[in-house]
């Protein structure tokens, strides 16, 4: 099926739940990262050169305040998750050059983070 001249899947619906169990390992794959703490002097271009020697980079964003100022974090996607883990294993944890550590892993939807965070907290709660 065409609709605006681009080819359309129709498909029975499949729960979340349920196409994470289908994949299995295969769902925890990543593209996608997100890096922060890396200060106010990196830029589109510098992030793509710190993160091209680790894979072909699709696209790549360091997000910005309305005068211009880089918030601080970005986030770079893969055009393979290989290429994105060898990535967070190399930069994960880097010491930049103004004592910042830079933290890199993959990025999250935001209802996805605030899951693990609840459960984080009430690990810790428990262990209490």
């Amino acid at each position: 099926m065409l609709l605006n001249d681009k080819k359309v899947y129709v498909g029975r619906f499949i729960s979340r739940k349920e196409r994470e169990k289908v994949l299995g390992e295969r769902a925890k794959l990543f593209t996608n990262v997100y890096v922060k703490n890396f200060g106010d002097e990196l830029n589109d271009e510098s992030l793509r050169e710190m993160f091209e020697k680790y894979g072909t980079i699709t696209s790549h964003k360091v997000m910005n305040k309305e005068d211009g100022k880089s918030l601080g974090f970005g986030f770079v996607a893969f055009e393979n998750p290989e290429a994105a883990e060898a990535a967070v294993n190399a930069l994960h944890g880097k010491e930049l050059a103004e004592g910042l550590t830079l933290y890199v892993g993959r990025a999250q939807k935001k209802a996805e983070r605030q899951k693990e965070l609840k459960r984080r907290f009430e690990q810790l709660k428990n262990d209490r």
